[in-house]
């Protein structure tokens, strides 16, 4: 029970006996059991209109609720369906560059095999200008899924939480990045202006060296696919 709601009571609890002890010493001994049977009629009237307001306050309150949480679903079905494209774009971009570097390392490595047994090895297919095109491509995704969780968080507050990690994320990857795109523009081949490649080997690349770089850059891009995975 609020507090209202006894604040109420204990008033007509209280009038109820005034108004009885009123009544009581000013009727005479002839009507006094008349007086009682009233009273007790009045009562029971009382309580059961009492009882009444009770019911339709609380059904009146289940349903503002209930409304309030329907509105609540449809403006998060809203939010859910504007940032959808961003979080599929997001996704998108990010499995490309990952995907990108690993076939890379997996050419490389295929070649720095062959090339020690002295056979000719296929020139692997990642360029340098492509990689830093993807990762352009999945800065400016996360960015836009990070300006719609701003614009939606004060309907879901959770939002605030992704974009932080979001951030934070993002973050590690253009610090780790700095270093390990020198390694990476000297390893993958390069191109003339006909679109041909120039001489390569994979020889003196420190293959193991860029494998573990590679795998931790790509480690540190999974971390922010994997708050994308959650916001979805």
């Amino acid at each position: 029970m609020s507090n209202d709601t006894k604040a109420i009571t204990t008033l007509v609890v209280v009038a109820f006996i005034i108004l009885a002890m009123v009544i009581w010493g000013s009727a005479g001994a002839d009507i006094r059991p008349s007086v009682v049977s009233g009273l007790f009629t009045l009562a029971a009237a009382s309580a059961a209109a009492f009882v009444a307001f009770r019911q339709l306050r609380k059904q009146a309150e289940q349903t503002i609720a209930a409304n309030r949480h329907s509105e609540a679903m449809k403006l998060k079905k809203e939010v859910y369906a504007d940032i959808l494209p961003a979080l599929k774009q997001a996704a998108k971009t990010i499995g490309e560059v990952s995907g990108y570097l690993r076939t890379f390392v997996s050419e490389m490595n295929t070649a720095f095999h062959f090339e020690k047994l002295k056979h000719p090895a296929r020139i692997p297919n990642g360029r340098f200008l492509k990689f830093n095109a993807l990762m352009g491509e999945m800065s400016d995704a996360v960015t836009a899924l990070m300006s719609f969780t701003e614009e939606w968080e004060i309907i879901e507050p959770r939002c605030d939480l992704f974009r932080v990690a979001l951030a934070a994320a993002l973050h590690d990857v253009g610090q780790s990045r700095t270093d390990y795109q020198r390694d990476l523009m000297l390893a993958m081949p390069i191109e003339n202006a006909e679109g041909k490649a120039y001489p390569w080997t994979a020889l003196n690349l420190g293959v193991e060296r860029i494998s573990a770089t590679t795998e931790a850059f790509t480690d540190l891009i999974a971390t922010v696919g994997s708050y994308v995975h959650d916001i979805h």
